[in-house]
């Protein structure tokens, strides 16, 4: 992780000079399209880091070379990636559906859902990293049969998802007033936002919640859990009631598709943390010791393979 961090850091400097260049040079800027340019600069840059970063460090030396062994433990491998996917996707498709909702309500309403989602989108990005750091610092722990320590870790980023929604939701609170202001000079843009806000507050102690308990999900190696949680409480209840208050009898406008996904991520959230909560970290740590020893057989078996393979070559 500290790779990426790296690159990022490195990258930032580079990538604020191409907006200011491509969005807002009076000589070589073009507006809007400038800014997609930046973004997929600035990503063909991490890319180039981050090859860069693995050649010249000893991260290169963790590849031991291709073989087809490595396709034996493919079902596996997609029995924790597939899940993984909707866990994630579900949540991103959410907010894409969201954009493409609001933009049959008109330019006001959909600037001002594009506002509050830019917003949510900056909040989240300290839930993300509790995310990734309650994951692998619990997944750590179970895999060294410690299975106490796993479940405080679990527990302490957990409060912490939940502490950073609550400073995001008073954010969102203290900021709705005059917030949509900082993005547009629009007084109809400003009112339509300011509306938002407070539903927004509500949706960031969930959505905060909800991300973290994913990262305990995934430590866990129960994803499939988090993949059946969330994808009905965002497409089966949350999106449809928030089309239902937006374009139905309601007529609530972009505010209705927000108490919408509002909803489902927070019955998406609630269903989570019940399950990290009700685990037995002691039976999980079993399942992961379970696991390893599965794996380190295969690896076994693998390497005889492979050595009875080269002796027949030789």
């Amino acid at each position: 992780m500290k790779a990426s961090t790296y690159v990022l850091l490195a990258v930032l400097p580079i990538h604020l000079a191409n907006n200011y260049f491509l969005v807002w040079s009076p000589t070589i800027g073009f507006g809007f399209l400038g800014a997609a340019v930046a973004n997929v600069i600035t990503f063909w840059f991490m890319f180039i880091g981050v090859l860069a970063y693995m050649w010249f460090s000893d991260a290169r030396e963790a590849w031991g070379g291709w073989s087809m062994q490595a396709l034996r433990a493919m079902p596996q491998y997609y029995s924790l990636a597939i899940p993984s996917m909707v866990l994630v996707c579900s949540d991103w498709a959410a907010w894409e559906l969201l954009a493409i909702a609001a933009s049959y309500l008109g330019n006001v309403q959909l600037a001002a859902q594009t506002i509050v989602i830019n917003t949510c989108s900056l909040t989240y990005q300290i839930p993300a990293g509790l995310s990734i750091a309650v994951s692998n610092r619990a997944g750590n722990l179970l895999g060294q049969s410690r299975a106490r320590r796993s479940r405080i870790a679990s527990y302490v980023g957990l409060v912490l998802g939940a502490l950073s929604g609550a400073l995001s939701s008073a954010f969102c609170l203290i900021v709705a007033s005059w917030w949509g202001s900082v993005y547009s000079s629009d007084p109809d843009v400003i009112a339509a936002v300011a509306i938002i806000m407070p539903i927004c507050a509500l949706f960031q102690l969930s959505d905060a919640v909800n991300g973290v308990s994913s990262g305990v999900l995934r430590s866990l190696g129960r994803q499939t859990a988090g993949a059946w949680v969330n994808f009905p409480a965002y497409y089966f209840v949350g999106f449809p009631f928030g089309l239902y208050l937006t374009y139905g009898a309601p007529g609530m406008g972009v505010t209705g598709l927000w108490i919408g996904i509002c909803v489902g991520v927070t019955i998406a959230a609630i269903g989570q943390t019940a399950i990290c909560v009700s685990a037995d970290y002691v039976e999980e740590v079993a399942r992961c010791m379970a696991q390893v020893h599965k794996n380190q057989h295969f690896a076994a078996e693998s390497d005889e393979e492979s050595n009875a393979s080269n002796t027949q070559l030789l």
